[in-house]
Formats: C-alpha cells, structure tokens, sequence
C-alpha cells in the first residue's frame, strides 16, 4: 500500500508515449509500493532490486509499458534530488560499453562540437566523450550525491536540476545521450521533442533503455529488476522506435547489445532474498572473484536517431 500522505501526489495519466487512453490498455501489474520500506537508495540509480513498483499498463497501440498513477513531478524530482549513489564503479563500466557504441556509429553525428548527456549520475560518460574528440560536453543530472563524486575535471559541467529545453538554445547540440533514463521521465515525448528541438541539424539523439521483450526480462517477469518504482514506462524495441519516429526524428536504429560489469554488480540485481545474496557477496570477495568483468546480454537497447 501507498503511504496515506503520499495518495494526493498520484496522478492519472494516459499512455506516456502515444497518448491513448487506458481503456485503450491491458492491465499487466497491480500496483505495490510502500514508500516507508524505501531507504535513501530507493530512487537510487544500480540499486539492488526490491520489488516495488507502480501499476503496470501495456499500450494496444504503441506497446509500451506504461505506470498509471505515478507520483507528481514535483514529489518525484524531490525523491531524485535526495537519492543516494555507492555505484561510481559501476557507471564507469556502463560508460565505457556506451563510448564503445557511440564510437561505432559515430559517423551518424555531424561534428564533434557539442554534447550534452541527460541523466549523466557522477559525468562518467562525459570523460568518454572527450576521449571521442568532443570539444564541450555538458551534463544534467538532478541528484546531488553523484555529482559530489564526479572527476574534478568535469564536475563543474554538470547542472544539477532537471532537464528543461528553456535552459539551452535551439540548434545547440551535435549530440543529446540519455542512458536508462528514458524510462523515468513523466513524459518522455516531451522529453524527445525537447531534444529534436537544441539539436542541429542531422544532429543524433542517442537512448539506451530496458527491453522489456528480452529474453532475460521475461523470464524473470515481476522479479527482474526493470520492474521498479522508479520505471514509468518500460520499452520494446517497437515501442521506443516509435517514440523516436512520431517526434520527429529520421533513420531510427534500435538494436541490442552486451553490457560488462564486475560480477558482483550482476549478483546484486538478481532477485534473491537478502541473507542469501549478501552470503554470495561474500562469498566472491572470499574467492577473489568479485572484481571478475562478465558480459552479457541482459535485454538492453541502443537506439539512435537523427534530427
């Protein structure tokens, strides 16, 4: 159940991409949350899954997953401005397999001038996009613990406040990045028509987000970690193709890809009671087998469109 306090701040809302009505959409998960069970690492980015989320719709139209109600705006950038962040670590890998993908299809991007990257956690992105050659890079990021544990050197690139198009100039941006941050926005068509709009022309919007049509997300069903309070819409490639499509941007690509990570970070996101998991913990730091790179492929989507 929903904390009593917390009841006024739920809002209704159609799909979060294509605007179709609920009657319009299959019902998929009830809702469960207990804000009170959520520590400071509940809005957290990498947390360890712990079974909450918001009701669950499937779009007909677009295919979307799509969480109505959801909490207000302003109930929700509060959350995210408090959240904490252990996971630097790990945002270093993720943005280093995301450097590797931009590098691949870096031909789509007209320059090398600019670029921002919504949702940029502690910049460790932003330090790969200066390897590419890129001369200004900007991040938005509205929690403050990640920033405190940003490199010196791009700390002060980063903004510390929601994403707003007001706060930049049309036509400003080679290239906008968005990583697994698509799926907790309010409104993310808002979102892409904001970044179509401060993008030059031929400029690339380039998403990562969750494929809930994975093979691994499927399997798992309620229990994967993409099911989450924090998620208001959960992606298939159908569904995030659209997104692009109907906003405007041209020549889509939406494919799948491989993610690295230290495997204490996978044992982290499997769904396992706690006891149980903190002993594998443990266990691999025993075995010296915590720090080992595993890739694999766990259902995410790299997607890039150009303006």
């Amino acid at each position: 159940m929903l904390n009593d306090h917390l009841i006024a701040a739920l809002v209704n809302r159609p799909c979060s991409v294509c605007g179709t009505g609920s009657d319009q959409s299959l019902l998929v998960l009830e809702q469960n949350i207990n804000l009170a069970d959520l520590d400071g690492f509940g809005f957290a980015s990498r947390k360890p899954p712990d079974n909450q989320h918001h009701q669950l719709l499937q779009c007909k139209l677009c295919d979307v997953w799509y969480a109505s109600p959801v909490l207000n705006e302003a109930t929700i950038h509060k959350l995210y401005k408090e959240a904490s962040f252990d996971t630097g670590d790990e945002a270093a890998f993720a943005a280093r397999t995301y450097g590797k993908l931009l590098a691949h299809r870096i031909d789509l991007v007209p320059d090398t001038l600019s670029a921002i990257d919504v949702g940029t956690g502690d910049g460790a992105f932003l330090l790969e996009l200066k390897k590419l050659g890129f001369q200004a890079v900007f991040g938005i990021e509205p929690s403050d613990a990640p920033i405190k544990m940003a490199h010196p050197s791009i700390r002060q690139n980063i903004i510390n406040k929601p994403f707003q198009e007001s706060d930049f100039t049309p036509g400003e941006f080679s290239l906008i990045s968005c990583f697994q941050t698509i799926e907790h926005l309010s409104d993310p068509g808002s979102f892409v028509k904001s970044a179509r709009n401060l993008l030059k022309e031929n400029g690339v919007l380039m998403i990562v987000c969750h494929n809930r049509r994975g093979i691994l997300n499927r399997l798992l069903g309620r229990k994967s970690p993409i099911i989450d309070v924090e998620h208001l819409q959960l992606f298939s490639p159908k569904s995030i193709e659209y997104l692009l499509s109907t906003c405007g941007f041209k020549s889509v690509e939406v494919s799948s890809f491989v993610n690295s990570y230290p495997l204490r970070y996978w044992l982290r996101l499997l769904p396992l009671p706690k006891p149980f998991s903190r002993f594998l913990q443990s266990l691999l730091v025993t075995l010296r087998l915590d720090k080992l790179v595993v890739s694999l492929p766990v259902g995410n989507l790299a997607v890039f469109g150009s303006r």
